[in-house]
């Protein structure tokens, strides 16, 4: 399947957060799946090998996916949140894939590696739309912490 990839900005809660967007060139209603990358301060973005491991089987199934930065990430405005601000992140990414005109609102999906993975889990606890969530390698000892 032949894939259009957009590099986007868009709203975080205060400021922009940079992402990329693919979708099939096929033109009909598609299911909408976001990916979370890894800790910041280790090095991870959009771009992490394991982010775009996800996201390759996931084009074949013709999803429409996003990819972001979070704040304070590459061309992401803003600084490390310490998690809750990457939550406010995650939210955003999720209210910007619902405005899509090709993604169906009732198949959202969620997904993110290691940091990526426990921001979305807590992301997702705030949020009602979404059809599933999967976590790999989500940071277990972060589960202490309380937002």
């Amino acid at each position: 399947m032949e894939y259009i990839h957009n590099h986007v900005f868009f709203a975080g809660k205060n400021f922009k957060l940079e992402g990329v967007i693919s979708s099939p060139k096929e033109e009909s209603s598609r299911p909408g799946v976001i990916i979370c990358h890894p800790h910041p301060a280790y090095g991870g973005d959009m771009n992490n090998n394991v982010v775009l491991g996800i996201k390759e089987p996931l084009e074949k199934e013709g999803f429409v996916i996003l990819r972001f930065n979070f704040r304070g990430v590459n061309l992401s405005e803003g600084s490390y949140g310490e998690g809750k601000g990457e939550i406010e992140d995650v939210i955003a990414a999720l209210s910007f894939m619902k405005i899509q005109a090709r993604v169906d609102n009732n198949r959202l999906f969620l997904s993110g590696y290691s940091f990526g993975a426990w921001v979305g889990l807590k992301a997702a606890l705030k949020v009602k739309d979404l059809k599933a969530v999967a976590g790999i390698s989500p940071l277990l000892e972060c589960l202490t912490l309380n937002f």
